[in-house]
């Protein structure tokens, strides 16, 4: 298994439009479940810091993920944009593997 690690801080009073966009029911994992090789995501709030977030990706292979990022560029590009008028910031914790 692969997963994908990301740590987000939300803008002020827009924590319910990022759950909206990286949540169960979200862009993100809509675009993601087009793909076989995509298991889930967990998106996971800071419990003293309200406006910090993790998204927790898991596929079959890292190699399946980047095949997936090439396939859908352009509608990854698109989505990142909109979740980025959400954010202060956004940094990559890590690939991890099992």
């Amino acid at each position: 298994m692969f997963v994908v690690i990301w740590k987000f801080e939300v803008n002020e009073n827009l924590q319910q439009e990022f759950e909206e966009l990286y949540g169960q029911g979200g862009k993100w994992v809509e675009l993601f479940k087009k793909n076989d090789d995509y298991l889930k995501t967990e998106l996971i709030k800071d419990v003293d810091l309200p406006d910090i977030y993790l998204t927790i990706d898991y596929w079959e292979s890292q190699n399946l993920y980047k095949k997936f990022l090439n396939e859908n560029k352009v509608e990854f590009e698109i989505i990142d944009k909109e979740g980025e008028g959400l954010t202060k910031s956004e940094v990559k914790i890590g690939w991890f593997e099992n």
